[in-house]
């Protein structure tokens, strides 16, 4: 059986929900996953540039920024590199906007998926009657963020807002929430984390995700939610940093699993740096 190869992306939350002052400078970062359910594999790399705001002592002010950065995520299904930029004008809120340029690619079996409409279930082929594609797609998200910290406890929750051009009038699955969409499509994707500071590098607690296709037809099948367990492990060293976050979850609703039947695998390895 040939299966279709796809990852969910993984909320990966920093343990520095209140940092110290912002050292203005370049940062890298670098983060391999891997998912089950759905399937996938991704390398991330993203550059940047942190700049401050405000020149605070407040816990408030004192970690405000606006940091521009590009970001490529690499897929065996895909490529795709943006621009991004974060301002964080306080610390219990930051926007991102991004804008994204995705290319897909058929050289190693994997590709764009086309569909019939926001209720079918192409995933994976079996008897060669799914066409992969190779095709370029456009793709723009606003992702505001609320947090905050009291004592040990952390909380949450982001929204992102994705608008997909494929330049011509059919559906398809995009991968990254794992719904299927329409050309000129919004799709809206809840992330919500409360989770409890056991050590100064270590967090755990719970994860939410909601996904919607604003455009889809009422009945039709497109509502994704998910509840995870979340636990994220940190190694500071004095030139880079080393993160390790796993998920266990289970389907609340989704067209393409089975809700509890299926459970949903993920792990990443990120590494930063100055």
């Amino acid at each position: 059986m040939k299966r279709f190869f796809l990852l969910v992306a993984v909320f990966l939350f920093s343990t520095e929900l209140y940092s110290n002052d912002v050292t203005p400078g370049f940062y890298f970062s670098q983060s391999l996953g891997a998912s089950l359910n759905s399937d996938g594999l991704q390398l991330k790399t993203n550059i940047s540039y942190k700049y401050p705001l405000f020149n605070s002592e407040s816990i408030l002010f004192k970690s405000t920024k606006i940091e521009p950065a590009i970001e490529n995520k690499l897929t065996p299904s895909y490529d795709n590199i943006a621009f991004k930029i974060n301002i964080e004008p306080i610390a219990v809120f930051d926007i991102t906007f991004k804008a994204a340029y995705k290319r897909y690619f058929t050289i190693i079996g994997y590709g764009f998926l086309y569909q019939d409409g926001y209720d079918t279930n192409k995933l994976r082929s079996t008897e060669g009657n799914v066409s992969l594609n190779n095709k370029s797609a456009l793709f723009f998200n606003i992702i505001p963020t609320f947090k905050i910290k009291i004592n040990k406890i952390i909380a949450v929750s982001s929204l992102d807002f994705e608008y997909v051009n494929i330049f011509e009038d059919r559906y398809f699955l995009e991968e990254t929430l794992f719904v299927n969409m329409y050309n000129r499509d919004w799709a809206m994707k809840n992330d919500t984390l409360l989770l409890y500071e056991f050590k100064k590098n270590f967090i755990s607690g719970l994860y939410s995700e909601y996904i919607d296709v604003l455009n889809r037809q009422p009945g039709s099948g497109e509502i994704i939610h998910r509840i995870n367990y979340i636990a994220v492990y940190s190694m500071e060293y004095t030139s880079y940093n080393l993160q390790f976050t796993g998920v266990l979850g289970h389907y609340l609703r989704s067209m393409h699993f089975n809700s509890w039947k299926t459970p949903y695998f993920a792990f990443v390895v990120s590494y930063s740096k100055k």
